[in-house]
């Protein structure tokens, strides 16, 4: 809903009950069980906004709060995980955008500074420290020139600024723990031309 003539805010709250969840678990090297999950409950509460500070500045925000636990799962092992939190649902996460174009000669500059955050989020039932990954923050630029019939872009982008690196995955295989991380910093030139 427009609140003030350049500032938005939108806002939604959510609730799913779920019977019969599936959950995939691994057993074996290549190998996945489907499980069905009796019970779980999602609920949660999301918000967004923007504002146009300038005419050519832009912020922009969002921010969601969710609990998604099991009601009732007897998972490998016959254990009871009522109450554990689903695979991959972090509790917070959101992000910001600060958005600035400027015309120069026969173009004009957009440049895009990016933060998001999330917090823990586990990769199996029971919830164990030792199969989850911790929360993380990350910072991400764009700098592209455009020619004013846009055809022609250059763009510089830049991913994960800061290097955070955080656990992307983690299983268990043969009683041994097998994970992945995220990407590191990386940066990147890009020329193109749309007809």
């Amino acid at each position: 809903s427009t609140v003030f003539d350049r500032f938005t805010l939108d806002g939604d709250v959510y609730y799913s009950d779920y019977r019969d969840l599936q959950v995939r678990i691994p057993v074996s090297v290549g190998v996945i069980q489907t499980l069905n999950a009796a019970a779980a409950t999602i609920k949660g509460v999301e918000l967004e906004g923007s504002w146009q500070a300038t005419e050519r500045l832009t912020l922009s925000a969002f921010s969601n709060y969710t609990d998604a636990r099991y009601d009732n799962y007897i998972g490998p092992g016959n254990i009871q995980n009522r109450g554990q939190f689903l695979n991959r649902a972090p509790t917070w996460q959101g992000g910001a955008t600060i958005r600035d174009i400027q015309p120069i000669g026969r173009g004009h500059l957009n440049a895009e500074l990016t933060y998001s955050y999330r917090t823990r989020i586990f990769f199996s039932a029971p919830n164990l420290d030792g199969l989850s990954s911790e929360g993380y923050q990350q910072l991400d630029a764009r700098i592209a020139y455009e020619t004013a019939d846009n055809h022609w872009t250059l763009a510089v982008l830049g991913k994960n600024l800061t290097d955070d690196r955080h656990i992307n995955n983690v299983v268990v295989f043969a009683s041994n723990l097998v994970g992945s991380f995220n990407e590191p910093a990386s940066y990147e030139v890009k020329i193109s031309y749309r007809y």
